[in-house]
Formats: C-alpha cells, structure tokens, sequence
C-alpha cells in the first residue's frame, strides 16, 4: 500500500465511512483517500450500539433541513449505495417521533411545530384526547398538547448504513487499512502524516478524526483539546 494519501480518515464507522463516500462520489474531488479502521469488526464502536434514529422535530431551520437530507438519504440508500446491483437494506421504519408537553412548555412546543411546519416537516400537533386515542397506554391528563411526527422520522439498521457506506466508498476507490492511528505529526500547525501503532507513518494532505470514543486522545497528539468523552445512557 502507497505511504501518501490526499486524505486519511481515522474511523470507519459511519461517521468515517460516510466521509470517505462523499469524498469519492464528488466529481470535483479527484485526490486518493484511506480509511484507517483499527477494528473492522466494529463490535465496540458506538454505530453499533446506535439505536440509529432520525427526527426532523428541532427547533431551528438549519437542524431540520440537515435531517430533512437524512431521511432522502435512507430512503435511495439501496440505490445510491448499490455495487454490483446489490445495495443495503437499512429497514427503515417511518414510526414517528412523538414530544410531549405541560402547560408549561405548551409554548416552545407550539414554537418549534411552527418552524417545522415551516420547513415542510410532516408533524401533527395533537390534543390530550388525540393522544388518547391514538395512544390508549399513555396517561394525557397533565398534558396539554404532542407533536408527533408523521413520515420521515425513525429507525435505521445502523450497522447495514455503515457497511454500505464502506463498501460503496471501497468500490469508488477508496482504500480501507485495519490499523490503529496513534499520533498525528504536524509542522507549523498542520498535520504532515498520520502515525500508526507498528510504526509506520503515513503521510497526507489533510486528515478526517472519526476516532469517535478514541478522537479526543488522537487530536490531543496534535495540541488540540476536544471536549469528546465516553459516555453509557441508562
């Protein structure tokens, strides 16, 4: 394998493997890419863990409009990803997002339905009585209003995502290494070549941390601080 790459990308995860994608399908993008992937059985990574959904119900333009893109994404995955005529299923299942307010928060949620609304989003404000009917389980008593989500909103198989995402960039011309990124080295500021655990240093133009867990320890070898940490929702 070549030891120079216009871009290295530290993670394949979904993170790394969609940039080595959008790299490679630009037509304006002519330079060679690496995705660096310590782990290609991904077991520990936080894509697979994912529960990996999607919702256009946030409280600016900008949030929605990138979700919006989101959801057109999953839907023409199986094309847009296919090698060979064969592209991921990513089960994606439309079910909705449903937000839930008092009185007191009646407000920001009739606020934010309005922007969405204004972006086109597929979302329903709901009463007490429609959730009640709609939902016999839930106790709407001290709820004055829902916002649910109609279309658009959901769940993906995270773990199919990623993997088509790789294997579409693989096919693009993309180079994938199973190897574990621990330094960068930089010049004045700017990162000359990525520096792997057997020693081995590979020289680039610009480098892509998608370490996830791991890109606070990797950009820390550059002076830069991120506020990344491990975290386990219970």
């Amino acid at each position: 394998m070549q030891d120079r790459f216009d871009v290295v990308i530290v993670g394949a995860a979904v993170v790394g493997s969609a940039v080595a994608y959008f790299l490679a399908q630009d037509t304006g993008f002519r330079g060679s890419v690496l995705l660096l992937e310590r782990d290609l059985s991904f077991r520990d990574c936080a894509t697979t863990r994912s529960l990996a959904s999607i919702r256009h119900q946030f409280s600016t333009a900008e949030n929605v409009r990138i979700s919006q893109h989101g959801t057109r994404f999953f839907r023409e995955a199986a094309e847009r990803l296919a090698v060979d005529g064969r592209g991921p299923d990513l089960a994606f299942r439309e079910a909705g997002y449903l937000f839930l307010a008092t009185a007191a928060g009646l407000g920001v949620l009739q606020a934010n339905h309005a922007v969405q609304r204004s972006e086109n989003v597929d979302v329903a404000l709901q009463t007490p009585a429609d959730l009640a009917a709609r939902f016999p389980w839930l106790r709407v008593d001290d709820l004055a209003a829902g916002s649910l989500g109609l279309s658009g909103e959901g769940w993906i198989d995270a773990h199919a995502l990623m993997n088509g995402l790789r294997h579409k960039a693989r096919s693009l011309g993309v180079q994938v290494l199973q190897a574990e990124a621990v330094s960068l080295d930089c010049d004045h500021g700017r990162v000359q070549a990525v520096v792997l655990q057997d020693g081995r240093r590979i020289h680039c133009g610009a480098v892509v941390n998608a370490a996830g867990t791991g890109a606070a320890r990797l950009a820390r070898t550059a002076g830069i601080e991120l506020p990344v940490q491990s975290r386990k929702r219970c």
